[in-house]
């Protein structure tokens, strides 16, 4: 089965296309399968065991004087920042 993984940005639906075609290719004896997707990770994964977990900086930019744009992979509270900063 062939699947196809996409980025969605504003009204546009189809902003980025990520990779390219990728395909599940173990089923079990029912016929069903299971899979875990990572953003920025080509690989399919058919167990959790094999994902990457830990805390990553996906991208960052400086986008003005004081204005620094930064995206990571997990959920970051505005106190933890201030309290780096």
């Amino acid at each position: 089965m062939g699947i196809i993984t996409r980025r969605s940005e504003g009204g546009n639906d189809w902003a980025e296309k990520e990779f390219g075609d990728r395909f599940i290719t173990k089923f079990k004896e029912d016929g069903s399968a299971e899979i875990w997707l990572m953003q920025g990770d080509e690989r399919i994964h058919y167990s959790m065991d094999t994902l990457d977990l830990t805390p990553k900086l996906v991208s960052a930019s400086i986008d003005g004087i004081s204005t620094i744009n930064v995206e990571v992979n997990f959920p970051l509270k505005l106190q933890k920042i201030l309290r780096i900063i």
